[in-house]
């Protein structure tokens, strides 16, 4: 049975005064050398920072300690975009960074494919591996770990767990890639705090093909997961042809406890997942929507499922030429935030010419603002994330003269970003900031909702007071950055950061 959608279409190039205006960059960055550097993910740090994470083949320029071919790059930067070290990953083949995190004893974790058999790379199983890096404050590598079988193996997302280990997404196939119909599946993999797996689960089908592209650590300690699916046999029930969106969500050990297939007869992929305030789902990605005046080109497709599994909403947003979603973070008022490619003709060359898009959705789907942000030659987003001051940081790649291309930043303003707009000013105070053990806000309404986020948008505190002073013990925080958002009767009355110290 095919879907049907409801489409909320719009040209990129109208007016934002359509909807609330569009942030301003507040800086934008560049990075790389004379080869191609491709930017994949991006986090903010606890001093206020930036890590990032990507590939690149260059050895000259801002990359320095490249081993061949193309490496792993990590790069950090402070506040304000400014190099503060950077290191190469790798060995004498191809490797990629695709997922990196700060860690809670301020180093990193990182995950990425390698076809290397030596310099960094200590095994490989063959073809290529899943492998997973844990670098200290400076970029140094802790311990470092393959894993895979003799095929093609991949991982596109790691996180840090609670209990202090690591959860890895991607795909594990059961042919090798010169086979043709050889298939893989999902592939997770529980890793303890030194890398050593506790568990790891294929989710799918045998003669299918499933890529896991995100996972995030939810609220009651499982997992949710995203990515896309071909088949209609083993784990996917419900496939609608070529592929779809399949999300899955699974407990603290790797059970699945639901799945869901969402798609057309077309081909649609899921690239990024995130868990909402309210306990359920926000899930990007793109697919070919037959209806926008013909065009086959892709279109951001954005899904909001309930805490079960089930649609809430689901809104299209492109023109006719390709549109794609890769970046994704949920936001503390409900909504989201997305960022990927816009494509369009330039009116000088004649040729489409990407650039960043970004998309802000309130809690209903609805757009509140969105733009893009491009220059000379093609530009596209690869993540964003919501910072401490509101605003949002963006990671890509941009092209560059020769036609190799560079990472590229923009950090977008935060005095419009983050806030509901029946968000009213307030004498609410909150102190110490930064705070240890404990925090205290003074000058509550009576009846006030008090919720606390870390930086990936999860909610990880949240109570409703009748007293208009309350203190609140912060002594399970971890060091780092949160955000403090107080409600009275569903509106947004205070977002402001708050630091924790150590």
């Amino acid at each position: 049975m095919k879907y049907t959608f409801i489409l909320s279409f719009f040209c990129i190039y109208l007016s934002n005064n359509l909807y609330s205006q569009a942030p301003a960059i507040e800086w934008q960055k560049t990075y790389g050398g004379l080869q191609s550097d491709l930017h994949n993910n991006l986090h903010q740090t606890s001093d206020g920072g930036y890590i990032h994470i990507g590939s690149s083949s260059s050895n000259n320029g801002d990359v320095t300690g490249n081993h061949g071919s193309g490496d792993i790059w990590v790069l950090k930067t402070n506040a304000t975009g400014d190099i503060m070290w950077q290191k190469c990953f790798g060995g004498s083949y191809l490797d990629i960074g695709t997922s990196i995190q700060q860690t809670s004893d301020g180093g990193y974790i990182l995950a990425g494919i390698t076809a290397s058999h030596d310099g960094d790379v200590s095994v490989n199983y063959g073809y290529k591996d899943s492998w997973v890096i844990k670098l200290d404050a400076s970029g140094n590598i802790q311990w470092q770990k393959t894993y895979g079988g003799p095929n093609d193996d991949s991982a596109s997302s790691i996180r840090q767990t609670t209990d202090g280990g690591y959860i890895v997404a991607g795909y594990k196939s059961m042919a090798p890639p010169t086979l043709v119909g050889g298939n893989k599946d999902f592939w997770i993999i529980k890793l303890d705090a030194l890398g050593n797996i506790e568990w790891e689960q294929t989710y799918g089908d045998p003669s299918g093909w499933e890529e896991a592209h995100s996972i995030e650590q939810t609220t009651d300690g499982g997992y949710i997961v995203a990515g896309y699916s071909s088949s209609p046999y083993g784990y996917v029930i419900g496939n609608h042809g070529a592929n779809d969106y399949w999300v899955i969500k699974i407990t603290a050990t790797g059970i699945l406890q639901w799945q869901q297939s969402l798609g057309s007869s077309t081909n649609d992929v899921a690239q990024s997942v995130k868990q909402t305030t309210d306990g359920g789902y926000i899930v990007s990605g793109y697919s070919i929507l037959q209806g926008d005046g013909g065009s086959p080109d892709y279109d951001f497709w954005i899904v909001k499922l309930n805490s079960t599994g089930t649609t809430l909403w689901q809104n299209f947003f492109g023109g006719s030429m390709d549109d794609r979603p890769v970046g994704l973070d949920s936001t503390p008022d409900g909504g989201c935030i997305v960022a990927g490619f816009f494509y369009s003709y330039d009116p000088i060359t004649g040729f489409p010419q990407s650039d960043f898009g970004v998309i802000k959705l309130n809690a209903l789907g609805n757009v509140e603002w969105q733009n893009s942000y491009g220059g000379t030659y093609n530009q596209g987003a690869s993540s964003i994330q919501r910072t401490s001051d509101g605003g949002y940081i963006i990671g890509g790649f941009t092209q560059t003269a020769n036609v190799t291309s560079d990472f590229l930043v923009i950090k977008l303003t935060g005095n419009q970003l983050g806030t509901r707009e029946n968000t009213i000013k307030s004498n609410i105070s909150i102190y110490p900031n930064p705070a240890k053990d404990f925090v205290t806000i003074d000058h509550l309404p009576a009846g006030a909702t008090i919720s606390i986020h870390d930086m990936s948008g999860r909610k990880i505190f949240n109570k409703k007071y009748s007293e208009a002073k309350v203190s609140i013990n912060t002594s399970a925080f971890s060091s780092g950055a949160y955000i403090v958002q107080v409600d009275d009767q569903e509106k947004t009355i205070l977002s402001e950061k708050l630091t924790i110290k150590k």
